[in-house]
């Protein structure tokens, strides 16, 4: 079962990569803060997938990590 108490977000942009890519924002306001998530191909076409469709996003704890765009290096 998967309870949330969030509205779902609307999808941006579907792209084609291994698989797919489809692009939500879930950012409030002037606050834009995306959410990049990776499907099958068989996902795409069961869920029906369109750009500007209403989306859950859905965390799996087992599968998720986090990329970090700034890392800061340490001299040698």
């Amino acid at each position: 079962m998967i309870l949330s108490v969030l509205q779902p977000e609307t999808g941006l942009k579907v792209m084609l990569s291994p698989g797919y890519t489809v692009i939500l924002n879930c950012g409030t306001g002037d606050v834009e803060s995306l959410l990049h998530c990776h499907i099958t191909g068989s996902a795409l076409e069961e869920l029906e997938i369109k750009r500007g469709q209403k989306l859950w996003a859905v965390f799996k704890a087992s599968s998720c990590f986090l990329v970090d765009a700034y890392e800061q290096t340490t001299p040698i």
